[in-house]
């Protein structure tokens, strides 16, 4: 998060924000959600926080590029 100042992904992304952006992106993750999970418990191993950070950053490319990780 110390990485993100403006706070572009501390909270979810509206369709105010950018529109279009659920139709494009199907899995959507921001900090506030990778924090609700941690504090519930719900990640079983580092290497699914890890993967939701990655899914971010992808939903990122993927809407402000039209890039498809597939």
């Amino acid at each position: 998060e110390k990485f993100d100042p403006q706070g572009i992904f501390s909270h979810p992304v509206t369709d105010d924000i950018a529109p279009g952006y659920f139709s494009i992106v199907r899995y959507p993750m921001d900090f506030s959600t990778i924090r609700k999970k941690l504090n519930r418990l719900e990640y079983l191993s580092l290497y699914s926080v890890r993967n939701d950070l990655e899914l971010m950053c992808r939903n990122c490319i993927k809407y402000n590029t039209g890039i498809d990780d597939k």
